[in-house]
């Protein structure tokens, strides 16, 4: 597959406007991906003229990143959008069942070997406030992952808006 290069990008001017020191601080649309173009290698390509900056680009913020979990940035350097993505994570919890406690009536859980039941029609919700001498619901909690540059990958539609300062 071909990557997203810079003319894949459509530009929509929403705002152009002249700050006191005659720079430009204009807001722009940005539209790319189609699920077939990939994203490159270190991010992509923009054309500065089309930000409204035709010489130089002093900041690019990504004030809208739309719904897609992808968090932009701009490299100002490379000129390029680089985006990153979180790390798939998972977890589980597990209910802990204490041997030893008292039933109370019929809306006590009882284990018998590995099935868990309820005599009463009623539910019954095992919360975890006390799991670690009671029993109940056992949380963990996931590690602290980095965000990273995706490699290769076809992204679908994408529509951001940044705001744009240069001259």
């Amino acid at each position: 597959m071909a990557d997203i290069a810079a003319g894949d990008v459509t530009y929509t001017v929403k705002n152009l406007r002249k700050m006191g020191d005659h720079r430009n601080f204009n807001r722009i649309q940005l539209a790319f991906g189609d699920g077939a173009l990939t994203y490159p290698a270190s991010g992509i390509p923009l054309t500065i003229a089309k930000l409204g900056c035709p010489t130089v680009v002093e900041s690019l913020i990504v004030v809208d990143q739309g719904t897609s979990g992808y968090v932009f940035k701009y490299d100002q350097s490379a000129k390029k959008l680089v985006m990153f993505q979180a790390p798939a994570q998972t977890h589980t919890h597990d209910v802990k069942i204490i041997a030893g406690q008292a039933a109370a009536g019929t809306d006590a859980i009882s284990a018998k070997t590995l099935t868990l039941g309820k005599e009463a029609a009623t539910n019954i919700t095992i919360a975890g406030a006390n799991s670690a001498t009671l029993g109940g619901v056992v949380s963990t909690t996931l590690a602290a992952a980095a965000s990273t540059e995706p490699s290769a990958v076809a992204i679908a539609a994408q529509t951001i808006e940044v705001e744009v300062i240069g001259w």
